[in-house]
């Protein structure tokens, strides 16, 4: 009942995502290109919006998740995320040998060209909303029966799930692909152990925090 539990909220979840992305396709901005420019800024605040809402009505906000009790664990958590793209390396190396695929990073630190308020999103909204909403509502329930390895488990194949591009099939059916879920995954193993670890959600957002960071400087 409780993996069922976790599938359904994270269908919810993917829900969230696609109202998201619909009301701002169909609604009437002013200013097209300022919404354009700040697409993923609007849709983070939004999602985090109801990620707190649900947590609310659903009661799985825990105030004691986020008190920090071990800054070890802390800071392990940002030296996993930032080291998370230069493990990302022969990750895709294995799903190109397997797959037949070109993915690669290319560490130039380059920065992505991107606004203010998308970074700020990348970097801190999303991470803060993915992380609340798997770890205190999904990951808190797989525990409540399953082992910890188990629970660890299908949190990040829940958490990988919802990095699926679906929308794409709409608009492009042919550039559907499922390296960005897959590279998910291992984030989501990482911080599903750190959590557990830990018992508190800062260990999972900073880690989270820092591999986006770490993304958008390369």
């Amino acid at each position: 009942m409780h993996v069922v539990k976790a599938i359904i909220y994270t269908l919810l979840f993917f829900g969230i995502l696609l109202i998201n992305a619909a009301l701002l396709l169909i609604v009437d901005f002013d200013d097209q290109e300022a919404l354009w420019n700040n697409y993923i800024f609007f849709t983070a605040v939004f999602e985090l919006l109801l990620v707190i809402i649900f947590l609310t009505i659903t009661k799985y906000f825990d105030q004691s998740k986020f008190h920090i009790f071990n800054s070890k664990l802390l800071w392990l958590s940002i030296v996993l995320g930032v080291s998370f793209p230069f493990v990302q390396t022969p990750l895709n190396w294995l799903f190109n040998t397997l797959f037949n695929t070109n993915y690669f990073i290319t560490y130039d630190f380059g920065g992505t060209i991107q606004t203010w308020p998308n970074i700020i999103a990348g970097i801190i909204i999303i991470p803060f909303a993915e992380e609340m909403f798997f770890k205190l509502s999904v990951q808190t329930e797989l525990q409540k029966t399953l082992s910890r390895g188990k629970a660890i488990l299908i949190t990040a194949s829940l958490f990988a799930f919802i990095h699926l591009p679906f929308v794409i099939i709409f608009i492009e059916p042919s550039a559907f692909e499922f390296h960005t879920a897959y590279i998910a995954f291992f984030i989501g193993l990482i911080s599903s152990w750190l959590y557990s670890k830990s018992d508190n959600i800062w260990s999972s957002i900073l880690m989270h925090m820092s591999v986006n960071l770490m993304v958008t400087l390369i």
